[in-house]
């Protein structure tokens, strides 16, 4: 029996909450295996969407699927998997109809047990290096994940370079470094933080340097804690239980305010998951919240079993 042909959104945020109800979708259709491919058009570049699907040992990525698809129908609770359609066996998109603010375990095919922690492959030989490379290089550092283009520029208005200056000084002052992160199509966004870079020598920039995915698991692994706006790397921050300071506008994306506590594991909300409202947000808050990272210890070694 051949395997099923499954295809994903193009996002590895959006994957990983497909990826959620997985397992018990292919026990309920006695599939030991799966060929995944990954949604992509000219607004979407390749992302590291199959590089990531590559990392679970129930799937063998197989490509990108290039055809125009109307996202919306997908946007209702029951219409986030459809079968035989688009020269697939399966299509999982669950991101619109999360958008929405309906809940992975309650409102999205609730039949299908959800596993936040899905297994990956164990740490490969690769990755370790990373981990160990950043951490020799750069001592502890927090990561930051920082964009200002589509919705992202109403959020960026609210969280500006100046204010992060200011947790880069704060971060300073524990002898903690700030890495500056994101893939190449990002690089646009170096241009903002030369200015600051200049008066804190300990702003480190990596912004298109990580786009190998061994690279940026290591980068966040290795990092006493993770910061920035919502997106799927931060994403993972969480999922490898690393302390993650998480920034949101969900209104101003089009989205429900559920989706910010909708789109993570419960039991990680203000454990290592520390959502941000941009709404709400005060520079100070930030700090404290990060005070209160570092106060209980930002080894989780033991919290990460993968």
């Amino acid at each position: 029996m051949s395997n099923p042909k499954i295809l994903f959104p193009p996002g590895m945020g959006d994957i990983y909450w497909c990826l959620t109800k997985m397992e018990s979708f292919m026990k309920a259709h006695n599939y030991n295996k799966i060929d995944a491919y990954v949604y992509t058009l000219d607004a979407y570049p390749l992302y590291r969407g199959l590089d990531y699907l590559s990392r679970f040992p129930f799937v063998e990525p197989c490509g990108y699927y290039g055809k125009q698809i109307d996202e919306n129908i997908f946007s209702t609770p029951g219409g986030e998997i459809h079968n035989n359609i688009m020269g697939m066996d399966h299509v999982f998109w669950f991101n619109k109809s999360m958008e929405r603010g309906n809940s992975v375990e309650t409102d999205i095919h609730p039949a299908y047990a959800t596993n936040w922690y899905v297994e990956m492959y164990k740490e490969n030989e690769i990755e370790t290096k990373y981990i160990n490379l950043y951490k020799r290089l750069y001592g502890e550092y927090v990561v930051l994940f920082y964009k200002t283009d589509g919705f992202y520029n109403i959020w960026s208005n609210k969280i500006n370079i100046s204010k992060i200056e200011r947790i880069a000084k704060y971060l300073k002052s524990k002898n903690i470094k700030l890495i500056l992160t994101g893939a190449h199509w990002d690089i646009k966004e170096k241009n903002g933080f030369k200015g600051i870079m200049l008066d804190n020598d300990n702003i480190v920039d990596l912004i298109g340097r990580t786009a190998q995915i061994d690279a940026m698991f290591g980068l966040l692994k290795g990092s006493v804690a993770n910061y920035g706006m919502a997106a799927g790397n931060l994403m993972k921050s969480v999922y490898f239980k690393k302390p993650t300071v998480m920034l949101w506008w969900p209104e101003k994306a089009g989205w429900n305010s559920k989706f910010m506590y909708n789109s993570l594991p419960k039991d990680s909300l203000n454990n290592w998951y520390y959502p941000i409202h941009l709404e709400h947000y005060d520079i100070d808050k930030i700090i404290e919240t990060f005070d209160v990272i570092f106060q209980k210890g930002t080894n989780s070694n033991e919290r990460y079993s993968q």
